[in-house]
């Protein structure tokens, strides 16, 4: 019951804030490249270059990123971060998000000519104290998405 009156409050506040809150444009994305940065018998590290836009006059924090990795022969490898990132305002910042796997000893090699395809999530942080109450009832950040399909050749950005 006390759920149900909290939820009840913080829909009349919602309601009555609604008219007064900035409008957030969500980020661009784009992920620039991809490149093999150490390759062993026993794994790879990759990292993914992801360029995102912000379009609003306010800086946006990157609270966390989400994302797949799916390589041709090795299979898909899912990892989290939270970057240390706060998107300037109507500007573009680069985002590196790391991807590491340990193979199994029948493993194919990375190498130019692999499929690589790239999804995920970044989750941002609007301003403004109406955002931090939805926060702090933990209502979800806004999220963009990102994602990339090609082979690691057209991938390295070179």
């Amino acid at each position: 019951m006390r759920r149900w009156i909290g939820g009840m409050m913080l829909l009349t506040l919602a309601l009555v804030w609604l008219g007064g809150c900035q409008t957030v444009a969500a980020p661009e994305t784009e992920v620039q490249s991809v490149a093999v940065t150490q390759q062993t018998g026993e794994g790879a590290r990759l990292e993914v270059l992801v360029l995102v836009h912000n379009r609003n006059d306010f800086a946006l924090p990157v609270r966390s990123a989400s994302y797949d990795v799916r390589v041709s022969g090795l299979g898909r490898f899912s990892f989290t971060d939270e970057p240390p990132v706060t998107l300037p305002p109507n500007d573009s910042q680069s985002i590196l998000l790391a991807a590491a796997y340990t193979a199994d000893p029948d493993a194919v090699e990375i190498d130019h000519a692999s499929a690589v395809r790239i999804s995920g999530r970044l989750w941002y942080q609007p301003p403004g104290d109406f955002r931090e109450l939805l926060t702090e009832y933990h209502f979800p950040l806004p999220s963009v998405t990102f994602g990339q399909r090609a082979t690691l050749d057209e991938l390295t950005g070179e």
